[in-house]
């Protein structure tokens, strides 16, 4: 399995991550300088699809993450372990993000670890900003040392509260173009996928986190003979 890109979750979402819902993800405007604040979560998905593929043979992924952040600084591992196979994936990341104007942005190396496959490098940039009627849009892009390629992605994302904010609600959708980071012999658009995140706040401390999630084909991932997936996923984090 080639070049792995979860949605990492230093850009502030997750939510990956780790939705794996998708690369793109909101960003939150960096805080104030103060004393180091992290995050440990723990979530499930149905599939593990990246970049519109189902990337294990059957059955899903377990991961945990942990987060480490100070002002605009952030650190995260990320583990992946395979629920029905013998999988197992490892990613370190530190990032950096920042506001200008109404634009958040953020930037990060990331280093993948796989079980019996050569590790990768990668960059990661992402931006973040509203629109009219609250609607907010998001574009990110990762490029892979080892596959020597990019891909983007660009989405829309609608925010709702309910419950007096305690749920929080996300319906999304995103569009994706590899730029030879999955496969070298086409360049271009690569898969369109819809979903829905939502967060439970249980308190000031712990969330419960979902997704509900489909991909559909593109050019890219039909010229490998593959088609659209859907997955869900589940998760609970804690804040310290």
């Amino acid at each position: 399995m080639e070049n792995k890109n979860r949605a990492t979750g230093w850009f502030g979402y997750l939510v990956l991550t780790a939705s794996g819902a998708g690369m793109v993800v909101p960003v939150e405007s960096a805080p104030e300088s103060g004393p180091w604040e992290g995050e440990l979560t723990s979530f499930w998905e149905s599939r593990y699809v990246d970049s519109g593929r189902d990337e294990l043979p059957e059955g899903g992924l377990w991961t945990l993450e942990g987060q480490l952040h100070h002002g605009s600084f952030e650190l995260e591992a990320w583990l992946g372990v395979g629920d029905s196979v013998d999988y197992r994936e490892l990613n370190l990341s530190a990032g950096y993000s920042a506001s200008v104007g109404e634009v958040d942005w953020g930037f990060a190396y990331t280093r993948l670890e796989f079980k019996g496959e050569a590790p990768d490098d990668e960059l990661e940039l992402a931006l973040e900003g509203p629109l009219v009627g609250g609607f907010g849009w998001s574009a990110g892009s990762v490029y892979s040392f080892g596959a020597e390629g990019s891909f983007v992605e660009i989405g829309l994302q609608y925010p709702l509260d309910a419950f007096w904010g305690r749920l929080q609600l996300t319906p999304r959708v995103t569009q994706g173009f590899d730029f030879g980071y999955r496969t070298a012999v086409h360049d271009g658009p690569n898969h369109l996928q819809v979903g829905v995140d939502w967060t439970w706040l249980l308190d000031d401390v712990w969330q419960l986190h979902g997704h509900l999630t489909h991909s559909f084909a593109g050019t890219d991932v039909r010229r490998e003979g593959l088609g659209g997936h859907s997955w869900v996923g589940f998760g609970l984090s804690a804040g310290f």
